[in-house]
């Protein structure tokens, strides 16, 4: 299942690139589109009633390959908050918000309000695929990600230097 939302990320990547009409890996893409139709497929998909995905995004226009890695790392990371987060819950809230520099960089913070993550426990898991994924994505974007989580939710922040291979702004005027 987990395989699934993988490859339905890429399958929207595809779908965005194909719509603007974007021919090779070279090419930028508006990344708040493409973020938010991962979000709502993976909301759709997993979701349940009672628990709301809200997604706010600066415009970015970003290369292929770190549109490709953020679509699946937060595909990942919303998956295990809708898996997880509002165990024993009816309500509930999964909050996503990109954020945009000047100077190219870009934050990605995905917040929920449900149980916490268990005592013990961290995210990502190295003894779980999804988990030893994330880090991949995280450690080939150069980023930086912060877990922090208690009994009123789980706050995950990932910070993107700058964009892969490219030294130029990740924004536009």
């Amino acid at each position: 299942e987990s395989l699934v939302r993988r490859v339905e990320s890429l399958q929207l990547l595809y779908e965005e690139l194909s719509a603007a009409g974007f021919a090779n890996r070279g090419e930028r893409i508006p990344l708040e589109a493409y973020l938010s139709r991962v979000a709502n497929a993976v909301a759709h998909l997993d979701g349940r009633a009672g628990i709301s995905v809200q997604f706010r995004a600066d415009h970015a226009l970003v290369g292929v390959d770190l549109a490709a890695r953020l679509g699946l790392l937060l595909s990942e990371i919303v998956t295990n908050a809708l898996e997880h987060a509002f165990t024993g819950r009816e309500s509930g809230t999964v909050d996503i918000r990109l954020t945009a520099a000047e100077d190219g960089r870009l934050t990605l913070i995905v917040a929920d309000d449900g149980i916490g993550l268990a005592p013990g426990t961290a995210w990502p898991d190295m003894a779980s695929m999804g988990g030893r994924i994330a880090i991949q994505l995280v450690e080939g974007m150069g980023a930086d990600l912060s877990v922090t989580s208690g009994p009123t939710g789980t706050r995950i922040t990932l910070d993107v230097p700058t964009e892969i291979g490219n030294d130029h702004p990740a924004t536009t005027p």
